[in-house]
């Protein structure tokens, strides 16, 4: 009975830290942003529901890279959207511009991590030309992702996919990103070019 007990104060815990929003432990998005970008990201011109909407969208796609351990999607911020995501942020009221900014800055925040802590290990108290310290360095993350695609246009077929590569250096904060794709057969977009016969 005991043991029962502790396993359901467990889960009610883990449910209670899983349903809590991230962004109630500071600022939204778009509180972080001064003027000058909330004026070109388009921002500004949202309504205060449409700028509670966009923040909590944004604070879960910076949840899911961080529970996955990344500091990027292959897809920007508003090709990720479903319609009524769109619909729901105000993304149809701004221009290409500055959709184009909003999805810089969200990139930059999918990428920003807190500043990284050294821990120091020192010795018993010893004379000072004895004391050592001791600096770990945190090791480079690196992260990737493949995806396959097969589909039919017309009367044929094509396939392909992609993959990117993502290096993180949590000293410098440098990311480097790689990527490339290669598809085959008669693709959507693809219109083959026969010419004329005289």
């Amino acid at each position: 009975m005991r043991i029962r007990l502790l396993r359901f104060l467990a889960l009610v815990a883990l449910a209670s830290i899983l349903t809590t929003p991230a962004w109630a432990a500071g600022p939204g998005f778009s509180a972080t942003l001064s003027e000058e970008e909330k004026n070109a990201t388009g921002v500004g011109r949202l309504s205060a529901t449409q700028q509670a909407a966009l923040d909590e969208q944004i604070e879960r796609d910076i949840t899911l890279a961080r529970q996955g351990n990344v500091v990027g999607f292959a897809k920007t911020f508003s090709i990720r959207r479903t319609p009524e995501q769109a619909s729901a942020i105000g993304l149809d009221q701004l221009t290409s511009q500055e959709v184009d900014r909003l999805d810089q800055r969200v990139a930059y925040a999918i990428a920003h991590r807190p500043p990284v802590s050294f821990s120091y290990q020192k010795s018993e108290p010893q004379p000072a030309s004895d004391i050592s310290v001791k600096v770990t360095r945190p090791p480079l993350e690196i992260h990737g992702q493949v995806t396959l695609e097969y589909g039919q246009c017309g009367d044929g077929s094509f396939y392909g996919g992609n993959f990117d590569v993502i290096c993180y250096d949590p000293v410098s904060r440098l990311t480097i990103a790689i990527g490339a794709s290669s598809y085959r057969g008669h693709l959507p977009f693809y219109q083959r070019f026969v010419p004329p016969l005289d």
